[in-house]
Order: structure tokens, then C-alpha cells, then sequence
């Protein structure tokens, strides 16, 4: 029969004991460390969304009406190292960007509603599935700008006198929209949504291209119930284009193309259509008083 051990005693217990309270208090302390960096880290701010800088204009994160970028003049286009920005699905909402320069920028998906871009330079940017409702576009330079493939969207924006001369704006949606006196030649409109839109005095003839003139084209464009009085349309393509009930009072419609187009009930009063051709082009009951044919 084994005999037991006796235990330890006097100095020689309380060491045992000193060492397995000290192991016990580190196992203890180490759990705590490890549950305190795993809350640290689930708090990190660097899982937090934070403001981006260009070029000295911050780019707010998270903007509401109160708190957003206003960086009007700002250079957007280039980096220190002399590279391209991108701001591409980026939300800039109500952001103060007014007379901001964004020319030739990758800008697609990018959130700019109730944006101030007045007289902002954006040609040649790619704003392809752009928010754009609501903004104020008002005077800016749009030539040769991508809004299109995934279309922007400019429900009720404001475009008076943009220049958007050569844009790609296929089946993009300007309902409502505000395009008094804006410059559309050579633009490609082809199905987009014009419904209730401003377009009077807008400016859609042809631009000169190489080697012969880009016409504004508007192929299947949806412009029911518009306002075109005094637009310049020479020579617009409007083949399929909806028009029922538009104002085209006083508007010029020379050498257009308007085969199966439909002007059912609209205002064509002393419009100019000489030249124009109207194969198939549906005019009941529109309003032709002193139309020139």
C-alpha cells in the first residue's frame, strides 16, 4: 500500500499557493485584455466611415442639409502625386460645389442630390448612374459628359443654360427638369424621359463634328407635355418621339426628322416645319395656327 505524501507545510505551502494565484491572474488578465481589444476593435473608428480630403476641400461623410462638403472653386481633378480623383459612387448630397472644376473625372454612381454645381466645370466626366435629382446645374460646362449605359438620373434638376453640347444622355431621366435656354446640340437623347420638362429656348441644332455636323438625337425620346416654345430643333432627330401635348409654339423644326413621330394635341403654333420630314408623323388635333410647313 502506496503511503500518501504528506503536504507541504509552512513556507513551502504559501509559495504553491503565491505561484497558483499568480498563474490564475494572468489567465484572468489575458481574457480580459483579449475581450477589451475585441470591443475596441468592434468600436474601432477605423470601422467608421470617415471624411475624404481632395485637394484641401473636404469631402463630408454622411451629408445632411446642415453638415455637408462646401468646397465652391475647389480643383477636384488631380491629386499631389498628379493623378486622376475619383469620386465614383461617392455621397456628396448637398454639397456646395458651385463653380467646382470635375472635368473628365470618374464620377459614376456618385450621389449628388440637392448638389449646388452651378457653373461647375463637369466635361468629359463619367457620370454614368449619377444622382443628380434636384441638383442645380444651372451655367455648368456638361460637354461631352457620360450620363449614360447606367443612366443618371435628373428628375427635376435644375440645367438652365448648361452646355451639354455632344453628352451622351441616352435613356437617361430629365422629368421636370429645368433645361430653359440649355445648349443640347449634338447631344445623344435617344428614349430619354422629358416628361413635364423646360426646354424653352433650348438649343438643339447641329454642332460641327468631323467631317460633317453631329445632329441632336432624339430617336424614342418621351418629351409628353414639355415646353419647347422658341427651342432651336433644326434638324433634330426625332424619329418615334413622343410629343403629345408639348408647347413647340414658335419653335424651329427645319429639316427635322419626325418620321412616326407623335405631336397629338400639341401647340405648333407658328412653329417652322419647312423642310421637315413627316412620314407617318401623327399631328391630330395639334395646334397649327401659322405653323410654316
Amino acid at each position: 500500500m502506496t503511503a500518501k505524501v504528506p503536504a507541504p507545510a509552512g513556507p513551502e505551502r504559501r509559495r504553491r499557493t503565491l505561484r497558483k494565484g499568480l498563474r490564475v491572474g494572468v489567465v484572468l488578465t489575458a481574457l480580459g485584455v483579449s475581450n477589451a481589444l475585441s470591443l475596441s476593435m468592434l468600436a474601432s473608428p477605423s470601422s467608421a466611415a470617415t471624411d475624404l480630403v481632395i485637394n484641401g476641400c473636404t469631402i463630408v461623410d454622411n451629408p445632411t442639409p446642415e453638415h455637408h462638403t462646401d468646397c465652391p472653386g475647389a480643383n477636384l481633378v488631380f491629386n499631389s502625386a498628379g493623378q486622376f480623383n475619383s469620386l465614383a459612387y461617392v455621397n456628396v448630397s448637398y454639397a456646395n460645389l458651385s463653380g467646382a472644376t470635375l472635368s473628365v473625372m470618374r464620377l459614376a454612381g456618385i450621389h449628388l442630390y440637392k448638389a449646388n454645381l452651378s457653373h461647375a466645370n463637369l466635361s468629359g466626366a463619367d457620370l454614368e448612374g449619377a444622382d443628380l435629382i434636384l441638383a442645380n446645374l444651372s451655367g455648368a460646362d456638361l460637354r461631352n459628359a457620360n450620363l449614360t449605359y447606367t443612366p443618371a438620373d435628373l428628375y427635376l434638376a435644375n440645367l438652365s443654360g448648361a452646355d451639354l453640347s455632344y453628352a451622351k444622355l441616352y435613356d437617361v431621366r430629365l422629368a421636370s427638369a429645368d433645361l430653359r435656354n440649355a445648349k443640347l446640340g449634338g447631344a445623344k437623347l435617344s428614349d430619354a424621359n422629358f416628361t413635364d420638362a423646360d426646354l424653352s429656348g433650348a438649343d438643339l441644332k447641329p454642332v460641327p463634328c468631323n467631317p460633317h455636323p453631329c445632329e441632336t438625337l432624339l430617336e424614342n425620346a418621351i418629351l409628353k407635355h414639355s415646353n419647347l416654345n422658341r427651342a432651336n430643333l433644326t434638324k433634330a432627330y426625332l424619329l418615334h418621339a413622343d410629343l403629345f401635348t408639348a408647347n413647340l409654339s414658335g419653335a424651329n423644326l427645319a429639316d427635322a426628322e419626325l418620321q412616326y413621330a407623335s405631336f397629338v394635341r400639341a401647340d405648333l403654333s407658328y412653329a417652322n416645319l419647312v423642310g421637315a420630314h413627316r412620314f407617318e408623323t401623327n399631328m391630330q388635333d395639334a395646334n397649327l395656327t401659322g405653323t410654316k410647313f
